[in-house]
């Protein structure tokens, strides 16, 4: 089980939204009850620090890659701010 927090950092969403995700019904969440974990109604507000989830459920929402953007300093070839280019073999 993962609380609100925890599901942020492992899906690269922020908090508010992970919330909007258990509001629209599209990640399922999970409170305790009197010592019990039982499935969260999302028509009922709930404080976001409140909610569980499982890690399964978790899964299919995956971080996104944080690689360099299209155009890079080093895919870039040719003579850029004065620097020479690569040099050709003879």
């Amino acid at each position: 089980m993962i609380n609100t927090y925890g599901a942020s950092k492992r899906t690269g969403y922020s908090v508010t939204w992970i919330q909007k995700l258990v509001q629209r019904g599209k990640l399922t969440a999970y409170i305790y009850m009197d010592g019990e974990c039982v499935k969260h109604d999302p028509s009922i507000p709930q404080k976001g620090h409140e909610l569980y989830f499982y890690e399964e459920d978790l899964a299919v929402y995956k971080p996104r890659k944080v690689g360099r953007p299209a155009g890079a300093s080093d895919k870039v070839q040719g003579n850029r701010k004065g620097r020479p280019g690569p040099r050709k073999a003879s």
